[in-house]
């Protein structure tokens, strides 16, 4: 009984530090609220972020209430939850305004090219009107002074050349300028189309980041960690009896979870991977691994997952998290670990 009674208290001890470990820092938690404090009182002063995204300042203000209120909560990943949205959506805002003031500037420029094709309009009918007065005049010349006929044809085709000449020169300026204009135009849509895209993609980032902290918080009672490979979502010897490979009757709650999150982002990749401790034989540790890794594969698949974006392998004893020489140990390394990849997320990393 004494020796129970000592192995219960050093798990119970494990397990606080592990959980101490994976907290959040409450107190960088509280510095970033400060900081998005500052920078959302600087925002709410801009008029022109408050002309230019109303909507999105009104809903990084309801954000905002949530981070003041949840520094008096106790539970850390909500903490850093409502600070990550709100940094989100300060960014959403601060974009939104960039891309209604490239609209207007689009519009602008519309307005100008259209009140200068009618200026040239406006300049060609009056040429017309001068060439025809010009050439009646000459005629007139022509029959009144008969003798001085060939010297005015002279000078006719002199003035009619260089006219010629002239409208050539402002018909090549007149191009130039409206090209210039349509590159102006043309790179100003392309900002706005860019912008727009960006906006579309940091609301895309911000619905997966969100669902992957939904996940974490889901599993808060697994062991959860970020690394490079993605969220590694550890399920203990709690889903299979010992040396078998079907699933437990109503162990499956947390692959449940697990299979919605794969539903609803079809960019997320699962890697599942089974481990055992060292106990018996390696080879048959290895076939136990695998077909362990494969029938959480197979469960999930049967929740509507695609195969082909599902791995499953055995590793068997080679990757051990603790010691195999105590029954604790042991226990740890008989795990399966669910490995979570997100290409939206990669992009934003």
């Amino acid at each position: 009984m004494k020796a129970i009674a000592r192995t219960t208290i050093a798990l119970f001890a494990l397990v606080t530090v592990a959980a101490q470990a994976a907290a959040p820092n409450v107190t960088e938690l509280r510095k970033e609220a400060e900081r998005l404090e500052g920078i959302w009182n600087s925002m709410r002063s801009d008029t022109r972020l408050n002309e230019l995204a109303p909507d999105e300042m009104a809903r990084t203000a309801k954000i905002m209430e949530k981070v003041s209120t949840a520094q008096r909560w106790h539970d850390a990943d909500l903490r850093d939850y409502w600070n990550y949205k709100a940094a989100r959506l300060m960014e959403l805002s601060k974009a939104r305004a960039a891309l209604v003031e490239q609209e207007r500037a689009v519009a602008e420029l519309e307005t100008k090219q259209a009140d200068l094709t009618q200026r040239i309009a406006q300049r060609e009918a009056e040429r017309q009107l001068a060439l025809r007065t010009a050439q009646e005049d000459a005629e007139r010349s022509a029959m009144e002074r008969r003798l001085a006929e060939l010297e005015a044809e002279l000078a006719r085709q002199k003035a009619s050349d260089a006219l010629t000449e002239a409208e050539r020169a402002a018909q090549q300026a007149q191009v130039a300028k409206e090209g210039q204009v349509a590159a102006e135009l043309g790179r100003a849509r392309a900002e706005a189309e860019a912008a727009r895209a960006r906006e579309e993609a940091a609301i895309a980032r911000a619905e997966a980041a969100e669902a992957i902290a939904k996940l974490q918080t889901s599993l808060a009672d697994l062991q959860t960690e970020k690394s490079k490979r993605g969220l590694v979502v550890t399920l203990g010897d709690v889903l299979f009896e010992v040396n078998g490979f079907a699933l437990k009757p109503g162990a499956t709650r947390n692959l449940d979870k697990i299979a919605s999150y794969l539903r609803q982002f079809k960019n997320a990749k699962a890697s599942i991977e089974g481990h055992t401790d060292s106990t018996g034989a390696a080879e048959y540790n290895n076939q136990l691994s695998q077909k362990r890794a494969e029938a959480v594969l197979n469960y999930l698949v049967g929740l509507g997952v695609e195969q082909d974006r599902l791995s499953a392998k055995g590793f068997g004893q080679s990757l051990p998290v603790a010691p195999n020489d105590t029954p604790e140990g042991r226990q740890r390394n008989r795990r399966v670990e669910v490995v979570l990849t997100d290409t939206d997320l990669e992009e934003q990393a």
